[in-house]
């Protein structure tokens, strides 16, 4: 079982297309944890009438903690090594990790699982051994506590056992309703994906199989009878085809997963655990007992926590590879590392074969590695603060609805705003060599750049762009491969800009659009990018209108050709489509058309940012960008001799 689900989170890391739903293979792993250490307790309660926590406690570290920190020991190190525009390990993550609150660190963080909108950090998959961790902590004490008292003999702990387990079975049945009730339509899954009372239903289950099977065990373990077994089969086949439904069609963005579906693929293992357990000699227990998926079993968990940072360093971009070829190269370097941890480091562990001094050495070692790579290597948590601030740090919270959330804070939006409220009046006029940015995040960021490189020579920036809005208004789009339907706030970007452009009276106009116009989005009822011509009709209509609204007061306006995007990679190492160069440059070729006919200058900051044509992740020894597609303030400010002529044209610069 071990096996199967790990090979299911690696393939659907993998970017296997045919196993869609194999995030659930992290169920079956909860399903089996949470029936062997609850068998593993029942087992020592029975036999010493106590539950030595303490004991269970040091094995649960032996088995865990070696390899987590040999991964960390190497994976932090190789995260600031793989350079700029790789994957990370934070050093909040890194953290959460070793203190096993990754879940809620990931949650706080708002770094969503299936959202995935800035590059994962490497640790990440980290959140389900969080997890588990916290319910090895827990459920002894809770079980020691239930099943104390065994004086009164067998007859006293039948009766107990049979009260835990119904409330075990209350516990579960709990976790599924609190999953389905905290569940929101066309909302970011992720609090009811991380989250421990929602996820604790799957260890529940295994744990309650654990007190019936117990209990059959301690009756004498009869025969099954033929009739007996047809049932089992029955039962196990009916999981194993539920449990293949569902790895293979089930989606993290579909709502129904959480209105049950995730319980049912719980359900689903436990009845196969239960069928391989009750009849070990069926066909599904052989067919589970085969040699392969044995040696995936006994490595899974070494499996599990390499293929993730490993998928994320091994990139098409490094390798030259991508698809079928790719995952493979994958695959195999994971089961390599895999089983050399396994055998240098989970074994010697676990079973105790190595002699006191050289295992305190090996541990002094690890932590001494673990310690420095955490101190002297892990970057910081995230984004720097004030790139942060104007970036889309988070784009599956700003492309929530307008009811939901308001956009990033600026005092042109708040002017514009209540220019917009009321009419007839406006701000006193700015002093003289007023610039205002309008745009999407990409503009907001060229704007936090901007803003300090020209107020330094006596320039005003004024910051009007908006997270998460560009020039098409409404309709529902995909974003690395999620369905999402644009902000309300979109809709009104014209009413926004001339609100903010009256308000302020600039002497310059500066426009920076086009991330979501290269979007596969639905247009006329149809899904369809930029290419389509009617699509691009609808774009050229709607860049003259931002021309003639930005225009409106006889200020100076000038379009900034956009620059071309590198977000990550898809799972199977191809580019997102939203990223590919060919949409960049069809949406820069529509802009200079109508730039040409209404006169506005335009600034080809995508070919000075990507002379080759396509992404560059620096030039002159400069990064970029900092996640890809938003401009950093330092690369903003290393171009400004090159942009403020082009800015402010033939004006006289100020002193």
């Amino acid at each position: 079982m071990r096996g199967l689900a790990v090979i299911a989170v690696v393939l659907y890391h993998g970017g296997a297309g045919w196993m869609g739903g194999g995030f659930l293979g992290v169920d079956a792993f909860f399903v089996l944890s949470g029936f062997l250490i609850t068998s593993l307790l029942l087992q020592e309660l029975r036999s010493t009438g106590h539950i030595d926590i303490w004991r269970f406690w040091g094995r649960r570290a032996r088995r865990l903690l070696p390899a987590l920190a040999l991964l960390l020991a190497v994976v932090v190190p190789l995260s600031r090594w793989a350079g700029d525009g790789s994957p990370t390990a934070p050093r909040g993550d890194v953290l959460a990790t070793l203190a096993y609150v990754q879940n809620w660190h990931l949650l706080a963080a708002g770094n969503g699982y299936f959202e995935q909108t800035t590059l994962p950090s490497l640790l990440q998959h980290t959140w389900s051994l969080s997890i588990e961790e916290q319910f090895y902590l827990v459920w002894p004490l809770l079980l020691a506590a239930g099943l104390w008292h065994t004086a009164s003999g067998a007859a006293g702990l039948r009766r107990r056992t049979a009260w835990a387990l119904g409330v075990t079975v209350l516990a579960a049945a709990a976790s599924i309703t609190d999953m389905a009730l905290q569940a929101k339509p066309r909302a970011d899954p992720s609090r009811v994906y991380y989250g421990t009372d929602t996820r604790a239903a799957s260890l529940l289950l295994g744990a309650a199989l654990a007190f019936i099977l117990t209990e059959r065990a301690s009756n004498g373990d009869r025969p099954v009878r033929p009739f007996g077994r047809l049932l089992i089969a029955v039962a196990g086949w009916s999981g194993a085809v539920a449990i293949g439904a569902l790895w293979a069609r089930a989606s993290g963005s579909s709502p129904w997963l959480y209105q049950g579906g995730m319980a049912l693929g719980a359900v689903a293992a436990t009845l196969v655990i239960a069928a391989v357990v009750t009849d070990q000699f069926s066909v599904l227990a052989r067919v589970l007992s085969t040699p392969l998926l044995r040696w995936l079993g006994v490595i899974s968990y070494g499996v599990y926590l390499w293929h993730w940072p490993l998928f994320g360093l091994l990139t098409a971009e490094r390798t030259g590879l991508h698809g079928g070829w790719l995952l493979a190269v994958r695959i195999i370097v994971t089961l390599t590392v895999a089983s050399g941890s396994f055998m240098l480091v989970e074994r010697p562990f676990r079973t105790a074969c190595l002699s006191s001094v050289r295992r305190r050495a090996m541990v002094g070692f690890l932590a001494v590695a673990e310690i420095g790579a955490v101190l002297l290597l892990a970057p910081g948590s995230g984004t720097p603060p004030a790139e942060l601030a104007t970036g889309e740090a988070d784009v599956s919270t700003a492309v929530r609805s307008a009811d939901e959330i308001s956009p990033t804070p600026s005092t042109a939006g708040q002017r514009a705003v209540r220019a917009a409220r009321a009419p007839g009046t406006r701000s006193p006029a700015p002093s003289a060599r007023d610039v205002l940015v309008v745009g999407d995040s990409v503009g907001k960021s060229l704007a936090a750049g901007l803003s300090p490189y020209l107020r330094a020579r006596g320039i005003h920036v004024t910051d009007a762009a908006v997270l998460g809005c560009g020039l098409t208004i409404g309709g529902s789009y995909h974003y690395f491969g999620q369905l999402r339907r644009q902000r309300k706030l979109c809709a009104v970007w014209q009413s926004r800009w001339r609100g903010a452009i009256t308000s302020t009276r600039p002497d310059v106009v500066v426009m920076l659009v086009g991330r979501w116009e290269v979007m596969d989005r639905v247009f006329q009822g149809r899904w369809t990018h930029i290419g389509d011509p009617a699509y691009d009709a609808y774009l050229v209509r709607q860049l003259h209108a931002a021309a003639a609204v930005e225009a409106s007061t006889g200020a100076r306006v000038v379009w900034v050709a956009a620059p071309y995007y590198r977000r990550g990679e898809q799972p199977d190492g191809t580019l997102w489509p939203e990223d590919v160069p060919a949409r960049t440059d069809r949406w820069n070729a529509l802009l200079r058309q109508v730039a040409a006919s209404d006169h506005v200058p335009v600034i080809a900051l995508d070919r000075k940012t990507g002379p080759d044509g396509h992404f560059k992740e620096s030039i002159d020894g400069q990064q970029l960008r900092f996640d890809g597609v938003h401009l950093r303030q330092a690369a903003v400010s290393h171009l400004g001799p090159w942009l403020m002529p082009q800015l402010l044209g033939p004006m006289r610069a100020p002193r």
